[in-house]
């Protein structure tokens, strides 16, 4: 049975190397799961989706702001208008 890595080790392995790695390990049955391995694997897939709609809230939000700061300025440029007439 192959020992386990470093963190250090772990770090510098690319994604597609671990995932290369696990799926050596479960295939050759080195491997023996709990329940925790499948809660993480639905917490990271919730933290994927919440940070995925935080994007797409924070483009909306710039968009918005984009937008309210245009009509400021017109609305401001309005408002020096009717004040010099």
């Amino acid at each position: 049975m192959r020992r386990a890595r470093k963190w250090a080790e772990l770090k510098e392995l690319s994604e597609a190397q671990l995932i290369a790695e696990h799926d050596n390990l479960v295939k050759d049955g080195h491997v023996v799961v709990g329940i925790n391995y499948y809660l993480e694997e639905i917490r990271h897939r919730r933290q994927s989706r919440v940070a995925a709609n935080m994007e797409s809230a924070t483009k909306t939000i710039r968009w918005l702001t984009i937008v309210i700061t245009g009509l400021t300025v017109i609305n401001a440029a309005a408002a020096i208008v009717n004040l010099v007439h």
